[in-house]
């Protein structure tokens, strides 16, 4: 089961994990054993009722996985609130769970390099005053360009 706030294919339930309706409404219609949350975190501006929400589908016994970025550029979706935590900081999220394996997986680097693209971009940051804004775009995204890594966590209820 697919859940998200806006209809695409592959979407099974559209709605608003804040919406008590729509979480009871899930809960009925699944009957879960585990839930997967996937690069949800970072897109929310009230993570700590999203957690409680995904929470109440997880039944007693029952599994939940979590996982998002670590260190990664900015990617609106429509938002991106720049939640990069550490496993701590997941777990605490959702209180009166247990964590039954965690890591920060380390990946390569944000976009496909080639050398041309590689010395494109490393040009553009010698050139500040051309184009300022856009400058700052690629200035912030350097410590992304050789590593990127995402944290998955598992909890049981």
């Amino acid at each position: 089961m697919h859940a998200d706030m806006k209809a695409s294919p592959g979407v099974d339930f559209v709605g608003d994990m804040t919406d008590p309706h729509f979480i009871t409404q899930l809960k009925n219609s699944v009957g879960a054993q585990a839930v997967l949350v996937s690069n949800l975190l970072e897109h929310v501006t009230d993570r700590e009722l999203i957690a409680k929400s995904v929470l109440e589908l997880v039944p007693a016994g029952g599994l939940l996985f979590v996982s998002g970025p670590h260190n990664y550029p900015y990617h609106p979706d429509p938002i991106d609130t720049r939640f990069r935590p550490s496993l701590s900081e997941v777990h605490a999220l959702f209180p009166g769970t247990t964590v039954l394996g965690s890591a920060i997986i380390k990946g390569s680097s944000w976009r496909p390099w080639n050398q041309v693209s590689r010395a494109r971009y490393f040009a553009r940051l010698c050139l500040p005053f051309y184009r300022p804004v856009s400058w700052w775009r690629a200035f912030a995204r350097t410590s992304y360009v050789w590593r990127v890594s995402a944290y998955a966590i598992v909890l049981a209820k």
